[in-house]
């Protein structure tokens, strides 16, 4: 079974944040463009995921709806 964009994504994040992967994270493509959600532990993993989503092949445009629980 091939992979999909969100699986690419996920796994990416996961990579790079380890233990601090974003609660409820989700990811929904539509042709090149992804969606994210979900809760960060900070402002800046938060910008890291979609950071991270921009360097997956394929993806022409990144939504970066993921909200921080800092301030």
């Amino acid at each position: 079974m091939t992979e999909s964009i969100c699986d690419r994504i996920e796994s990416s994040i996961r990579r790079v944040l380890g233990e601090d992967f974003p609660d409820d994270f989700t990811c929904t493509a539509d042709d090149g463009k992804i969606t994210l959600t979900g809760r960060a532990r900070t402002r800046d993993d938060a910008t890291t995921c979609g950071v991270v989503a921009r360097m997956v092949p394929g993806i022409r445009t990144v939504v970066n709806q993921i909200k921080s629980d800092s301030a």
